[in-house]
């Protein structure tokens, strides 16, 4: 039985071998064909000769009244030698998935020679929620290793005109537990606010395992400055606070640009 005796480089789990039967002997060939018959389609992009699978841009800007975004996948490099192909998907950010964009994923192939443009649609939720910017991202991966080869940002910018302008907030330990505090520059039709607690930083990031909305009831809007103690706190443990406000038609807007922490004493 024919054992093959891999070179130093060569890692079949990650299958990064050139797409080319000349640059192996045929029984090495044999052996791999037999074992996986379309290793020529898997070759894993990151190991593809001066081939070089990424994103157009490293950031995407898109208005949420457009409705969809699209995006370029492009292969470049001096060679273009051998098939390839790459895994693209969505990740949230502080914008959700069903909520703000819809969640994408697909599967990209270039054959031998290929060196044209790929290209996927997001589509991008118009609602009447003011929320001001959020993003999510988009990563491409290698369908054989799984290794991340590139990433990019979209940022959606909001429609919808707040009515609450956010100039701080911040989060302070005291005697009695976390004393939050917020200042705002203008409030129109402002009915009142909400806060809302998380245990965990990936909130700022599209985590929301941990986050309950803190306060029942509105907290009356007072003026252009505004507090409220949070006395329902563990010692050692770091809490992150985020602002909603409600306005007179019942609009919600989310200033998660705006999340703070304190670690309770």
């Amino acid at each position: 039985m024919f054992v093959p005796n891999l070179r130093a480089g060569i890692n079949l789990q990650n299958n990064n071998l050139i797409n080319d039967d000349t640059a192996y002997d045929a029984d090495f060939i044999a052996w791999l064909s037999q074992k996986n018959p379309v290793w020529r389609t898997q070759v894993s992009p990151s190991y593809c000769s001066n081939s070089l699978l990424q994103f157009s841009a490293a950031d995407y800007n898109v208005n949420e009244e457009d409705g969809s975004a699209t995006f370029t996948v492009t292969r470049s490099g001096a060679s273009s030698q051998g098939a390839v192909s790459v895994d693209y998907a969505t990740t949230d950010g502080t914008a959700t998935a069903g909520s703000d964009y819809t969640q994408t994923t697909g599967t990209f192939y270039w054959a031998d020679g290929d060196l044209a443009d790929k290209t996927f649609t997001i589509a991008i939720t118009d609602d009447s929620d003011s929320e001001g910017t959020e993003t999510f991202t988009i990563t491409l991966t290698s369908p054989i290793s799984g290794e991340n080869l590139d990433h990019a940002t979209v940022t959606i910018t909001d429609d919808d005109t707040t009515l609450v302008t956010l100039a701080e907030f911040t989060a302070t330990t005291n005697e009695t537990g976390i004393l939050l505090e917020w200042q705002t520059t203008t409030e129109l039709d402002n009915a009142g606010f909400h806060l809302w607690r998380a245990t965990g930083e990936g909130w700022k990031y599209g985590s929301y395992s941990t986050v309950i909305r803190l306060t029942e009831q509105l907290i009356a809007a007072q003026g252009d400055f505004s507090v409220y103690s949070d006395a329902d706190v563990e010692t050692g443990v770091t809490y992150y606070y985020g602002l909603e406000d409600i306005d007179l038609n019942g609009q919600s807007t989310f200033h998660w640009d705006l999340i703070d922490s304190a670690t309770a004493e």
